[in-house]
């Protein structure tokens, strides 16, 4: 929302600019400010880009990331980090409708795969396979807010015939409000992790997932090796298998309250942004 002019200014003066999920182009008024950090988002996609020719590091002082180094096709320094999570913008909301499903937003395929050195890294679409029948092992009401990508309306069949409810993402994600009302009525999450991170153990964890967690919404999610760094088993949960997912769901409808109290304190005990922030700054 600024002008030119006040942007000119901010950059002007700026001592760190913050590259997040590496969107920002290349500018000579970023490249004027001493410490320009790269965040990447995706790990393992990343890097493979990177490998390919992508000149992203050159325009920048220190790389981090979400995922947790080694990954395919490093080349350069990546030093891991965390979600900052402002915790003042989210309110632990109280106990949900009994009847309240486990939702997640996801899409089923947000670009083609990616295939390095021999191997296949696949996107939600191969996970979301993977585990096609968990609504038939759970009483609980699973629901997916559904993003587009590509095949989105394969996906949504796929999902709809076995027993998944789908719905829109837009709806869900139109504003700040909206999401925080969409959380709200969620039971908790069944999140899902794109292939490449589950295969590459890149230890990525959902910026999505911490905004259920910091709202009191318990989270049942795929592990991608996080589950070495963070706790499991009190308002977080990890699965590789289904069974180890349908036990994660019904240890939440056992005891909402006491896992929705705990998944606030992941947020607070690892995501909290001064501490996140503190070591991102440390590490310059």
């Amino acid at each position: 929302g600024m002008s030119a002019e006040e942007l000119g200014d901010v950059l002007a003066d700026a001592d760190v600019l913050l590259n997040v999920s590496l969107m920002l182009p290349d500018r000579p008024e970023y490249r004027r400010i001493p410490h320009r950090l790269a965040l990447d988002t995706d790990p393992v996609f990343t890097q493979v880009s990177i490998a390919r020719g992508n000149p992203i590091p050159e325009r920048h002082t220190r790389l981090f990331t979400l995922g947790r180094p080694p990954l395919p096709g490093q080349a350069h320094e990546w030093v891991p980090t965390r979600q900052a999570v402002h915790l003042d913008d989210w309110d632990a909301t109280t106990s949900p409708d009994p009847d309240a499903p486990f939702t997640t937003v996801t899409s089923w395929k947000a670009y083609p795969p990616l295939e390095f050195e021999g191997r296949s890294y696949g996107l939600k679409d191969v996970s979301l396979r993977a585990h096609l029948d968990l609504p038939r092992h759970t009483g609980a009401a699973l629901s997916i807010a559904l993003a587009g990508g590509l095949d989105t309306d394969e996906g949504a069949a796929v999902l709809g015939a076995n027993g998944w409810q789908v719905t829109d993402a837009i709806a869900a994600t139109r504003t700040s409000d909206a999401y925080r009302a969409f959380l709200a009525a969620s039971a908790g999450e069944i999140g899902f992790a794109k292939h490449a991170y589950v295969a590459a153990r890149s230890g990525w964890f959902s910026d999505r997932t911490c905004c259920y967690l910091a709202s009191g919404r318990p989270a049942v999610v795929q592990d991608t090796g996080w589950r070495d760094e963070l706790p499991t088993g009190e308002g977080l949960f990890a699965f590789s298998t289904t069974e180890e997912a349908v036990a994660g769901i019904e240890a939440v409808r056992d005891d909402p309250e006491r896992h929705g109290k705990a998944a606030r304190q992941v947020v607070a005990d690892h995501f909290a942004a001064p501490e996140v922030c503190a070591q991102m700054l440390d590490a310059l």
